[in-house]
């Protein structure tokens, strides 16, 4: 059972995005892989619900802004980088 909310995901994450899909596949790799580790259940939900964020970026079309300047209106976004891994993201 998930251990965070849609509205948990979408508090961090700036989508118009169901995170279910992401949210159950974050719940299923915590479930699995770190449930035996000892950690404490206020880690495991913090680890779900950047997986989750993770995911729910992933999936998006644009990248995040990473920087933006007054003078001639230019703004950055962050592209993806395939082979990145969690590193493709601000919650990876």
């Amino acid at each position: 059972m998930p251990r965070v909310t849609e509205l948990e995901v979408q508090a961090i994450v700036d989508t118009e995005r169901d995170p279910t899909p992401f949210i159950d596949v974050a719940s299923l790799i915590v479930d699995e892989n770190l449930l035996s580790k000892g950690l404490t259940a206020a880690r495991l939900t913090q680890i779900e619900l950047y997986l989750a964020a993770h995911f729910t970026t992933v999936t998006e079309e644009r990248g995040s802004l990473t920087s933006s300047e007054g003078g001639d209106a230019k703004d950055t976004y962050f592209t993806r980088e395939l082979g990145k891994g969690l590193a493709m993201t601000w919650y990876g």
